[in-house]
This record gives structure tokens, C-alpha cells and sequence, in this order.
């Protein structure tokens, strides 16, 4: 998991989330704002991921 940020904005969102899955090889990028919440972190990933 890491976070790639100081991006243009776009959209609102200033920065990428990357979630890396070894054991599926599957990668996600969900774009998001540095000014998110860890909760809308959480929501963001249960909605997107699981």
C-alpha cells in the first residue's frame, strides 16, 4: 500500500492510493484526497476492494 501525492489536482483528487495484492498479482489505483479521513479510507476500500 502506498500513496503517491504532491500530483496536479484533478478532478478534486491530489493524489493516488496503490494497492498492491501479491498473492493475486492485482493492483488498484483509486484516486483520493490527502485530506481524507482514515474512515473514508476504510469506506473507500471496503467499497472498491472487497
Amino acid at each position: 500500500m502506498n500513496f503517491v501525492y504532491g500530483l496536479p489536482k484533478f478532478k478534486g483528487y491530489d493524489a493516488i492510493w496503490v494497492i498492491v495484492n501479491w498473492l493475486s498479482k492485482s493492483v488498484h489505483f483509486l484516486p483520493i484526497k490527502m485530506t481524507h479521513s482514515p474512515e473514508h479510507l476504510v469506506k473507500l476500500y471496503i467499497d472498491e476492494i472487497v
